[in-house]
């Protein structure tokens, strides 16, 4: 009897595990994501990433970027990201989109970012549609006035796409990476002494809100 008894404890205690899990989950929206800590990224940056899905074509996504670089020691003129198993097949720049700066790989959002030595990505946002420019800088995320943010919200259509969440985007990769595979890259320009110097920096860790 006394056995019994500890095998249902056991299993309530399961259950309750797995309840509390579950409620987690279900209250989870959002990742944050931290940038340039590691010695092959030039450039410190927070990224957030917001998904949600209207029905399995519709979906949207917001990913908002901020400088932590020192005042004026660079400003973000692109990031790029990874398209969950393929799943997107059109991309569209909400009305609010921050200007100057334009959707990558909209029509074709598989590789269309070559992020150098980081690999190549799918899709993502640069100033003047241009992964690798440097564009105007009054219009990238600078930290001129401190730390700027730039909200960026994409139109995705697909398929199956509100069988994915948050995590599906942080769990793809970039391919052909020459360093450690990356699952966000930003780009900075305005770097080095004479700001005449761009680099590219990698998420280096995320965490849910």
């Amino acid at each position: 009897m006394f056995k019994g008894f500890k095998r249902l404890l056991a299993t309530v205690a399961l259950l309750l595990l797995l309840s509390l899990l579950t409620l987690l989950s279900s209250l989870a929206h959002g990742a944050i994501l931290h940038g340039g800590e590691q010695a092959d990224s030039l450039g410190r940056f927070v990224a957030g990433l917001y998904y949600h899905s209207f029905s399995p074509e519709e979906a949207e996504l917001t990913i908002t970027v901020t400088n932590l670089q020192d005042l004026g020691a660079g400003h973000i003129t692109g990031f790029a990201l990874n398209n969950p198993g393929g799943r997107i097949e059109r991309i569209a720049p909400a009305p609010d989109f921050p200007d100057g700066f334009q959707v990558l790989g909209a029509d074709a959002p598989q590789g269309a970012v070559q992020a150098e030595r980081f690999g190549d990505y799918d899709f993502g946002a640069a100033l003047d549609g241009d992964f690798s420019g440097a564009g105007d800088p009054e219009l990238a995320v600078g930290t001129e006035f401190g730390s700027e943010t730039k909200a960026f919200r994409f139109y995705l259509h697909g398929r199956d796409l509100h069988l994915i969440d948050d995590y599906f985007f942080l769990a793809e990769t970039a391919e052909d990476s020459a360093v450690r595979p990356g699952f966000f890259a930003a780009r900075f320009a305005g770097l080095g002494r004479d700001g005449d110097e761009a680099a590219l920096s990698v998420a280096d860790f995320w965490v849910f809100r």
